[in-house]
């Protein structure tokens, strides 16, 4: 299983555990405070407004202040909680834009050694007045890009979310800044944060759920 939130918990997550550090997802409807003693962490605040230095929460930039071998409790309404979902799944990673090609990688390896197929899930978005959701196109964005990275041919959707990407790959910042999640981030004063979730394949190491916790595959 491969989650893709780019806006932005999976973007989180690569960020983190690029630095070192390991995260542990929360659903929304988990108690954060229990799996931060559990695991002897740090909880991540919801995301201020206006943003504010030195407070980690779902702002990836904010997770660049993160050091090496920090543990941080992540609570997501999407991310996180599809994480928790699928967590007895053989192998679950954390996909985005900045690491797809070393997740799909990753991905193809563990799927090789295994002996199973590769299901990459592109979480989309909640609205959190009305609890519904919604289309997600930066997801699918990330979603595209890790499939359009592994080896062999391409069928039905995956083909679909593979030709996305590579149609919009030359515009991505451009792209993610004028998706629904994106143009809300920026109005909020994460434009950094719409920035760094664009940056393609900026993060070298791809990220793999071991023991309920996200770390360095």
């Amino acid at each position: 299983m491969v989650i893709v939130d780019v806006l932005s918990f999976t973007t989180c997550v690569s960020t983190a555990v690029n630095r070192g550090a390991t995260v542990i997802p929360c659903g929304w409807e988990e108690d954060p405070e229990a799996l931060a003693r559990a695991h002897e962490a740090r909880i991540a605040a919801p995301r201020p407004m206006p943003p504010r230095d030195g407070v980690f929460s779902l702002s990836p930039v904010s997770l660049m202040a993160l050091a090496q071998g920090e543990k941080l409790v992540l609570p997501s309404p999407n991310g996180s909680t599809t994480t928790r979902m699928v967590r007895h799944a053989p192998a679950v990673f954390a996909g985005c834009l900045r690491n797809a090609a070393a997740t799909a990688d990753a991905a193809y390896a563990a799927a090789r050694e295994l002996g199973c197929d590769i299901a990459v899930v592109a979480c989309g978005e909640r609205v959190h007045a009305t609890g519904e959701w919604r289309f997600a196109l930066e997801d699918h964005l990330g979603a595209g890009a890790i499939l359009a990275r592994l080896p062999g041919p391409l069928h039905g959707t995956a083909a679909r979310w593979a030709a996305a990407f590579r149609s919009a790959e030359t515009t991505l910042e451009a792209t993610v800044a004028a998706c629904i999640s994106g143009v809300e981030l920026i109005e909020r004063g994460y434009a950094d944060d719409v920035r760094h979730a664009a940056a393609l394949d900026a993060d070298a190491r791809p990220v793999r759920l071991a023991e309920e916790r996200y770390v360095c595959a």
